[in-house]
Parts: structure tokens; C-alpha cells; sequence
């Protein structure tokens, strides 16, 4: 069972072009977060509060966001798993990034931290000649050229964007598009979880409404 607050991935057809992702902003579709009043930061802003869009829609904030594929640091999950995560190191989920992607950069393929014919495709953010010379310029100041997805992120590198010939490719399209004869699988839209009752460390059953 999978519930969702917000609609469907296609109710929209600006969800699917990259260009319109500042128009789902503080839309419908966004769950409109702000942040606690700041005392360092967001001090020109109203009430001293960033706004944090979220998105209320099946696929989740990868329906709005800026499509930069960033899968963190090495050293952070390998730092949850010491705090007592089992089974987030970095070592253990990288299959599940790797097998989870369709890489579409060249220079990348042979990577082992990439992979191929999986659901989420991967695509070169490269738009203009001036990312080379932001690559040159730090080549200059001695950083290397690297993979951010990499075991060794630190550097200078080119984007890397989820987008499938130049469509929006977000986790709900990737992951959730072509499932609908799956009998293991039920999703429910428009469906806002109020309560969750559990017993032992395990759900048993869920409450919700739709709206």
C-alpha cells in the first residue's frame, strides 16, 4: 500500500519540463513549508523564514526540484552506520544506487559507482561551454576533476542532472510508471495519513482520509 497526499504524477504537464520547476513553487502541489524564524540566516527575508517547498504529489519533491543528482557523501552514511544504522554504509548501498540507475554520461559508464538499464535515469547537466571553463579554472587552483557520485566526491565536476531526453526524470515516473498490473501494489492519491498504530515496532494499521 502506498498513500499518497497529493495527485498523480501527470496531472500536471509542467511536473515533466525542467524549465517550469519554479512555477510549482508554493503551488497546489507544494506543501508549503517554512523554517523557525532564523537568527544568523534568511535575515532579509519575511519573518526571517526561508520557505522549504516540498512537493504534495506522487513522485515527492523530485516532481519540482532541480534535478541535480546528489547522492551525498561517503562519509556520511558510513557515519550512520557506526551510530548503529545497520546496513547504511556506504559500501552496503551502493549496489542499490548502482542497480537503481541508467547512466547516460559517457565518461562514466565503466564506473563502478554507476550503473545501466535501471529505472532513474542520469544525464550530463552540462548546458553551456562555461562549465568547462569553471572546470579549468579549478584545475588551476589545484582541485581535481572528480565524480561527486563517487567514493572520492571532493573537487570540481560537471553536473549531473535526472533527465531523460530533456523530460524531468522524477522517482515516480521512474519507479512507478508501468506498475499498475502489480498485484503487490496499491496506491491511493489525495490520501492524507492521520494515524498510525503500532504495536511491537510494527505497523498495523493506518488511518487516513482523502481530500
Amino acid at each position: 500500500l502506498l498513500l499518497e497526499a497529493g495527485g498523480f504524477y501527470d496531472e500536471n504537464p509542467s511536473f515533466h519540463i525542467p524549465a517550469y520547476w519554479t512555477d510549482m513553487i508554493k503551488s497546489a502541489h507544494d506543501w508549503n513549508y517554512y523554517s523557525e524564524p532564523q537568527t544568523h540566516s534568511s535575515q532579509s527575508l519575511k519573518g526571517k523564514q526561508s520557505h522549504l517547498p516540498r512537493g504534495k504529489v506522487l513522485g515527492g519533491t523530485s516532481m519540482f526540484n532541480a534535478m541535480q543528482y546528489n547522492r551525498g557523501s561517503p562519509f556520511d552514511y558510513d557515519e550512520w552506520a557506526a551510530g548503529g544504522c545497520t546496513g547504511w554504509s556506504y559500501e552496503e548501498v551502493l549496489p542499490y544506487f548502482v542497480k537503481s540507475e541508467d547512466i547516460q554520461i559517457p565518461e562514466l559508464k565503466p564506473s563502478k559507482c554507476h550503473g545501466s538499464g535501471g529505472p532513474l535515469t542520469v544525464s550530463s547537466g552540462r548546458s553551456t561551454s562555461l562549465a568547462d571553463i569553471y572546470l579549468k579554472a579549478g584545475q588551476e587552483m589545484g582541485y581535481d576533476i572528480v565524480d561527486y557520485n563517487s567514493d572520492t566526491p571532493e573537487g570540481f565536476s560537471m553536473t549531473q542532472i535526472n533527465t531523460k531526453n530533456g523530460v524531468r526524470a522524477s522517482t515516480g515516473v521512474a519507479f512507478l510508471s508501468g506498475t499498475s498490473d502489480r498485484e503487490n501494489l496499491h496506491i491511493s492519491i489525495n490520501s492524507f495519513v492521520t494515524k498510525i498504530y503500532q504495536r511491537d515496532e510494527s505497523c498495523w494499521s493506518i488511518f487516513y482520509k482523502e481530500w
